[in-house]
């Protein structure tokens, strides 16, 4: 009987077992410090479950409190264990259940934005400001576009009205509309005049250094393209008036603008005229859209005439010549409609406020000195 056999209780011969060798690669790995176990790698359960405040925090080896306190930006929570935290919520594909939230605490973290027109690169580049400000304070954003009406379809009212059914907090609008107004929720509108007993966030309204810049550079007789847009149009029209009478300058013609903002042949004889030297426009769109026309007629600006806009969107950058204009503080106008918002959920019942952010005038190569002789 060989040394490697054992006898059975009958009399049989068993084999002894042998150990088996376990690979290094099979081998569990063991963490050699407390702070290795913090950081494993993130592995999502195989179930097709949702992952959980509880999943991420046992990954992490915190209290579900703590992963609250780090996802949502409260509570004393390091940098560090904060941002790694957020790196094995991603690992795992965690997503908050707004809906369940919701249930509980009585809030989405959700707002809606209506915007009057997203084709037009102003409210464009406002929608996306006031996003990211969203973003930062841990609000998701619901969209509806007016689509450039000037009074809201049915179909755009039936969107508004919705708002309520749907679990938002409140309501950003660049739109001034009745079922805006209207709705049972906290609403900031973003607009360059007054609402009366409403939040509103805007920018100061600089179009009279606009018209003084003209005139410094020697300009006595303007033309006005208008746009028909509400809001902070006629308050900037009524300023350029203003500031014309108080030099007792006046306004040799005005043309109005379709809905689109963008002229058409329609300002061609105004044009033609060629009987001012300064061409005073709603915003930067319709400048930009002047521009076009007078490159068509073979009018040179600014040598024949200068042109200025408003708002100062990134187009009025990069059209040739560059516009002379006002930069909105898109931003700010952003920041200050998300804060205004949250300051409103938190005491519905204080007086409403307006925050005006500072805009900043922007000289391009569409101004000079008037031409000499006509």
């Amino acid at each position: 009987m060989s040394a490697g056999t054992l006898v059975g209780t009958r009399g049989t011969e068993m084999k002894k077992p042998t150990k088996r060798k376990v690979s290094p690669s099979r081998q569990k790995s063991r963490p050699d410090t407390p702070e290795a176990a913090v950081v494993p790698k993130a592995q999502k359960p195989r179930s097709s479950r949702a992952i959980t405040l509880k999943d991420v925090a046992e990954v992490v080896g915190v209290s579900m409190q703590t992963v609250s306190y780090a996802l949502n930006g409260t509570g004393s929570v390091s940098e560090e264990l904060r941002a790694k935290i957020r790196e094995v919520t991603r690992q795992m594909s965690y997503r908050p259940n707004r809906s369940a939230k919701a249930m509980r605490t009585g809030r989405s973290n959700t707002i809606g934005l209506v915007v009057n027109n997203m084709s037009n690169p102003f409210f464009a580049e406002l929608a996306q400001a006031i996003e990211r400000a969203a973003a930062s304070a841990r609000y998701a954003v619901l969209l509806i576009d007016a689509r450039g009406e000037e009074v809201e379809s049915p179909e755009t009212l039936d969107r508004i009205e919705a708002l309520t059914s749907h679990p938002v907090d409140g309501v950003v609008s660049t739109a001034n509309f009745k079922s805006v107004r209207n709705l049972d929720l906290p609403v900031v509108f973003i607009s360059g005049d007054p609402i009366r007993s409403r939040d509103r966030s805007g920018s100061d309204n600089l179009a009279g250094v606009l018209v003084e810049h003209l005139i410094e550079l020697g300009h006595t007789r303007f033309g006005l393209v208008t746009s028909p847009r509400p809001g902070g149009v006629p308050v900037r029209r009524q300023t350029t008036l203003e500031v014309l009478e108080r030099h007792k300058l006046a306004v040799a013609w005005e043309y109005v603008t379709p809905a689109s903002e963008r002229v058409d042949e329609n300002v061609f004889p105004y044009l033609a005229r060629r009987n001012v030297t300064a061409i005073v426009c709603s915003n930067d769109v319709v400048a930009i859209s002047v521009l076009g026309a007078l490159r068509h007629l073979k009018i040179r600006v600014p040598d024949d005439v200068s042109v200025v806009g408003y708002d100062g969107i990134a187009w009025s950058a990069i059209v040739t010549p560059s516009l002379t204009t006002v930069r909105s503080p898109f931003a700010e106008i952003g920041r200050a409609a998300i804060h205004l918002l949250s300051d409103r959920l938190k005491d519905p019942n204080r007086r409403a406020r307006t925050v005006l952010s500072p805009a900043v005038f922007m000289p391009g190569e569409s101004t000079g000195p008037p031409p000499r002789t006509r």
